[in-house]
């Protein structure tokens, strides 16, 4: 993965952020900060079982707003 916290990435799709039970929709064009990134090494416990492998890659953000969630890394590209 070539994210590292820090980094300013902008949407190349609509997509969601998973902020604990609820999702925010965050649109193309918009940026974010890289608060947070998940490799395929650590436990994912932030997330239920069903989905980890699913979300290995993903990243946390702060979008625009000041929202702190959960994107997948597929939905940004770096700035």
């Amino acid at each position: 993965m070539d994210y590292k916290v820090g980094d300013l990435v902008k949407l190349i799709h609509d997509a969601y952020i998973f902020i604990d039970d609820k999702a925010f929709m965050i649109k193309q064009g918009q940026t974010a900060v890289i608060i947070e990134t998940i490799d395929d090494g650590p436990d994912l416990e932030v997330f239920s079982k069903g989905r980890r492998s699913y979300w290995k890659g993903s990243i946390k953000i702060c979008d625009e707003f000041g929202r702190f969630g959960w994107l997948h890394a597929g939905n940004a590209q770096i700035l």
